[in-house]
């Protein structure tokens, strides 16, 4: 059996100094991530003699990223990135996934309404 008596609902001071920090030095590594013209983030950074590259430019790590940058919004935070123009980007630009068009003209295959697909894009909707 555990003993929880030493146990707090709260966390203590110095968690949530740890976790701020934390959340800071995410939101600030985002920055180098983000491709401005394409409106789109990368999932990693490659150190070449160019300095830091982007590599694997991603609609759907944007869109996790969005909702986590909206997390931290929700929660008092200011996101480092216009998540607004971003997900309008993502949604309806040639840059992004354009589904305001691909869905309108049916150039979608069936694969794509898989569920966890859908539940994101439900939920990206409903943030605009």
């Amino acid at each position: 059996m555990t003993d929880v008596r030493g146990l707090s609902a709260q966390p203590s001071h110095e968690s949530q100094a740890t976790v701020q920090r934390l959340v800071r030095l995410a939101t600030r590594g985002l920055v180098p991530m983000f491709h401005e013209w394409k409106q789109l983030f990368c999932y990693s950074l490659k150190q070449t003699e160019r300095g830091m590259v982007p590599e694997g430019i991603s609609p759907r790590y944007t869109m996790m990223t969005l909702m986590g940058l909206h997390r931290l919004e929700e929660a008092g935070g200011v996101s480092p990135i216009d998540i607004k123009s971003v997900l309008q980007a993502l949604l309806t630009d040639q840059r992004g996934w354009n589904l305001r068009n691909r869905l309108s003209h049916g150039l979608y295959r069936a694969y794509f309404f898989q569920r966890q697909i859908a539940d994101r894009v439900i939920h990206m909707l409903m943030l605009i």
